[in-house]
């Protein structure tokens, strides 16, 4: 299997109530698909899986299969700290429809880099579904190598990784040293731009959740080579990116997603809490200045022009004084993007 080039969501469980708000995560899964995101990813540290039952996890991932139909991949995070426990997980992900696999490196026990190979071949040759190796040290306390992923790269059933170190050289010499086809994403969107232009194959993203269609654009133009405009879309969000990287994922991408869309409250599970009032503050501070940019970039004439249409902007900030949002500009909205064709990958 080849995985696409792009962008693809770390969807985040929306709760209602202690429970998963159905509703909400449908009506995500569908606004994803229409903004021409290239796939969607369940069950990852977005979701917040450790606290999720099983029944949840089941539901989780039969929705985004049933979502997506079959026009963009969905990916689901399977991977734990035992072997054995990361292939049951991932065998079922396949029962369920899932197309390929999120491993993430075994947490806690710190593996040695054999120990790492090990597991990630064996996960692959007993799962019959393509795995996307993921590697987060900041969260695992251990690091997959450069070295250890262009071992793993050889294996076919191995077609790709999430590198979430945020480091965008890691995914230029990562790419250097795998097969053309073997999928390099970046795990960390204030960085992707980079690894993109640098040669990484697009991003699993988190702030993609409020912004599929913008973080869509970032990637055309990154992955095109058009570095202008791929650092000019960067530069709107990157007050928004420092505010979301001051407390724990998906904290803060929970608060953003209550500002800019209705059906979302705040509410994570425990051990995560609520963000505290000052990332509240500069959260809503950075939603403004993204929003004000955008709308700014929607006017005719400007240097920026992003064929943008002001009234979405208008509505995710209801705060920004009516005087600086543009209805009349004569902005056109993207085409639609992407085949039907089912599976085109």
């Amino acid at each position: 299997m080849i995985l696409p080039r792009g962008t693809f969501t770390a969807l985040v469980t929306p709760f209602r109530e202690g429970r998963i708000n159905a509703s909400a995560y449908d009506a995500d899964i569908a606004r994803q698909i229409a903004a021409g995101i290239d796939g969607l990813v369940a069950c990852g540290t977005t979701a917040e899986t450790p606290t999720l039952d099983e029944m949840e996890r089941d539901w989780l991932i039969r929705a985004v299969v049933v979502g997506a139909d079959g026009k963009v991949p969905v990916v689901v995070g399977t991977g734990t700290n035992a072997t054995a426990s990361t292939i049951t997980a991932t065998r079922h992900a396949r029962k369920l429809g899932a197309d390929a696999a999120l491993v993430v490196t075994p947490y806690y026990n710190r593996p040695s880099q054999e120990g790492l190979f090990r597991h990630f071949e064996a996960v692959a040759l007993r799962s019959d579904l393509p795995i996307i190796l993921y590697n987060v040290p900041a969260r695992t306390g251990v690091d997959l190598s450069v070295e250890t992923v262009a071992r793993l790269s050889e294996m076919e059933e191995i077609v790709g990784i999430k590198d979430a170190s945020g480091d965008p050289e890691r995914c230029r010499a990562i790419k250097q040293r795998v097969p053309d086809n073997f999928r390099v994403y970046s795990g960390d969107d204030r960085t992707a731009c980079d690894a993109m232009l640098g040669g990484a194959d697009g991003v699993i993203s988190v702030i993609s959740n409020a912004y599929p269609e913008e973080w869509s654009t970032l990637r055309a133009h990154a992955l095109s080579g058009d570095e202008i405009e791929a650092r000019w879309m960067l530069s709107v969000f990157e007050d928004l990116l420092d505010a979301l990287s001051l407390e724990t994922n998906p904290c803060t991408i929970k608060y953003l997603m209550s500002l800019s869309h209705p059906s979302h409250s705040t509410e994570v599970r425990l051990p995560l809490v609520p963000v505290m009032a000052e990332t509240a503050a500069r959260i809503r501070q950075g939603l403004d200045t993204a929003t004000k940019r955008l709308l700014k970039a929607s006017e005719p004439g400007d240097d920026q022009q992003l064929r943008l249409d002001p009234a979405r902007y208008s509505s995710r900030w209801p705060s920004l004084p009516m005087s600086t949002i543009r209805l009349k500009a004569s902005a056109t909205k993207h085409g639609e993007q992407g085949s039907k064709q089912v599976r085109p990958w």
